[in-house]
């Protein structure tokens, strides 16, 4: 019901990549290859959104009150569960990570020399 909390999620995500890309760099000494940050960005995307989203597949299979919750709030009732909710949080999660990977790397990028 609280939208502005997935802002949250994201300042999370932003946290965690930017964390991990500038930890990268110092190891790498002030050297980050374009491909690597990728990887490492979608690393940490994975580690913090698929186990986010089992958490949910398992709970909404142990709280009925709470799937009738979302299907409520859905306008496709007929295809809630567990399952697709998840999965809807993953997509998000994985769509989220990947644009904010992909704006992140632009600050670490090597820079071309002209």
């Amino acid at each position: 019901e609280v939208f502005e909390i997935r802002y949250l999620n994201v300042i999370f995500l932003i946290a965690g990549i930017t964390t991990a890309m500038h930890s990268y760099k110092k190891h790498m000494k002030g050297v980050v290859n374009y491909k690597k940050g990728l990887q490492i960005g979608m690393f940490i995307t994975l580690a913090a959104v698929l186990p986010f989203a089992l958490f949910i597949f398992l709970y909404l299979n142990i709280d009925d009150g709470f799937l009738s919750l979302v299907e409520k709030a859905s306008d496709f009732q007929e295809y809630i569960s567990p399952g697709t909710v998840a999965s809807y949080i993953g997509l998000e999660g994985i769509c989220s990570g990947s644009i904010i990977t992909f704006i992140v790397m632009q600050f670490y990028k090597k820079k071309q020399k002209n």
